[in-house]
């Protein structure tokens, strides 16, 4: 389960930085994290009533994370049997940790410095995009420059919206618009984010609405983790 939060919040941190929330539309895609060096895959899925489905761990497809509205589901199986936890009050938690400077990552940068193009295209997914300079600022000040892809591609800007209408619901971080304000109007959709996360795949075929169903009643996390104090 750690390896699931880990590698959705890295993401989410991405998309969140470059993408706006108007009304979303279903579909699936496919995302390749290069990020640990291992060039894993990460399978997104959402309905257009915002309800995102991340699978981050190819190898074990029934472990995943559910965002519905502001409830954020963690699922897991053990000898067969579901395991569900409701985790959106510690990532909330971890959010307002990070927005007091206690030393935990942000899933928004502080703010966009800089985004600036290079005249270059780049084809990712079969998606033609624009390459950009995006220099992104954290709350100390430090800044860090990194080359984007970003599309006009509906598909990839309803992905990208999802992503970050679902972490934005679950950090409630106020500082969104004027990250969004920064970007591009024909580059809401993200194909490449440096060497890290590269778009492998997307259709605007809507998934299954099983897909988003509980396996087994919630139990919330921060009661566990008192109970077990």
């Amino acid at each position: 389960m750690p390896l699931l939060l880990e590698r959705s919040l890295r993401l989410g941190a991405l998309l969140a930085a470059l993408a706006p929330v108007p009304a979303l539309a279903a579909g699936t895609a496919v995302v390749t994290d290069h990020s640990s060096g291992a060039g894993d895959t990460m399978t997104l899925a959402w309905l257009d009533d915002g309800s995102l489905r991340i699978n981050a761990d190819a190898d074990n497809p029934d472990n995943y994370m559910l965002i519905q509205g502001d409830k954020v589901y963690a699922v897991s199986f053990e000898a067969g049997a579901p395991l569900v936890m409701e985790v959106g009050g510690m990532l909330k938690a971890l959010g307002g940790l990070a927005q007091d400077g206690q030393g935990v990552d942000q899933p928004l940068p502080a703010r966009i410095a800089s985004v600036e193009p290079t005249g270059k295209t780049e084809t990712v997914a079969g998606i033609e995009g624009r390459v950009y300079q995006i220099t992104a600022a954290d709350q100390d000040g430090a800044q860090k420059t990194v080359e984007a892809v970003l599309t006009n591609d509906a598909r990839a800007a309803e992905m990208t919206r999802v992503f970050v209408t679902g972490l934005l619901s679950v950090f409630e971080q106020g500082r969104a618009d004027d990250i969004l304000t920064a970007l591009p109007a024909d580059g809401k959709g993200m194909l490449r984010y440096g060497n890290d996360y590269a778009l492998a795949s997307i259709s605007d075929r809507a998934p299954a609405a099983d897909q988003f169903k509980l396996p087994a009643p919630p139990m919330d996390l921060a009661s566990m983790l008192k109970g077990m104090q």
